[in-house]
């Protein structure tokens, strides 16, 4: 990707991350992100975490009530020598850094990170699109014991490989990255179908501790015939995503009863 594609990439996440999460351009741009690999990643997490900064600071700045009034009657009221309007127009300026100021210092203590569907809607777009390009195990086992001693090391929380149930089949894991955060991925067997199993630490992705099970379904690109179905849900510090694609009609979610509780 050269510089050029990688600006106008960067000014379409911009323009998409102030939309609604359920906008359908969303969509689109998850789909160029995981194209354009990490750095797109990291830049969207980003700009998700700024722009809920700048939601919460304006919930909190009320302009006076009379203000718009008080500046009508100005021009009928008011003559202003060309001293007192350099003067006024000096002390506005001060009142507006001070302002300035004030959000900006403010910004730290007042962020919570994106809403929560803004945050699932994120992390299933990723790991969705992870599922689609089928990562490599780099060890084959049915065994999770095998899984945590490989690969707890690699991660700064602890691995869990939760039990899916009797008619899921462990066929292996390794270590991957969205971004610069690292990612525990294992691949199950499920009726002849491959199921991915993402675990992430809930901070690395703004998901609050705790929170309920979450179902998002991806839409199919054009060059596929379905969707994916990613359930999430929490467990201690960590996150999992499992997806599957979404056979239209078959009534099957993208995990079991969650054994994952």
């Amino acid at each position: 990707m050269t510089d050029h594609e990688k600006d106008r990439l960067r000014r379409k996440m911009e323009e998409v991350a102030a939309l609604p999460a359920d906008d359908s351009r969303h969509e689109e741009v998850f789909r160029q992100i995981s194209q354009a690999g990490p750095w797109a990643e990291q830049y969207w997490l980003e700009l998700l975490r700024d722009d809920e900064k700048l939601r919460l600071v304006l919930r909190h700045v009320h302009p006076f009530e009379d203000l718009q009034e008080r500046l009508m009657k100005i021009p009928a009221t008011t003559v202003l020598r060309r001293t007192n309007v350099r003067r006024s127009l000096v002390s506005a300026g001060v009142v507006v850094i001070c302002l300035i100021v004030a959000v900006w210092v403010s910004l730290p203590a007042m962020r919570t990170g994106p809403t929560l569907a803004e945050a699932t809607r994120a992390l299933a777009a990723l790991t969705a699109t992870d599922h689609l390009k089928r990562p490599v195990l780099t060890v084959e086992t049915a065994m999770p014991s095998e899984i945590v001693a490989r690969f707890e090391a690699a991660v700064k929380f602890p691995i869990s490989i939760p039990a899916l149930g009797k008619e899921y089949d462990l066929l292996g894991g390794r270590v991957c990255k969205f971004g610069t955060k690292p990612i525990i991925y294992t691949r199950w067997q499920h009726r002849g179908r491959d199921h991915s199993l993402y675990q992430v630490r809930l901070g690395d992705f703004d998901l609050p501790r705790g929170f309920m099970t979450q179902v998002v379904t991806v839409p199919p690109t054009q060059a596929e015939t379905s969707g994916y179905r990613v359930t999430l849900w929490a467990e201690g510090d960590c996150a999992f995503a499992s997806v599957c694609e979404d056979k239209q009609g078959s009534g099957e979610l993208s995990a079991p009863p969650c054994g994952a509780t």
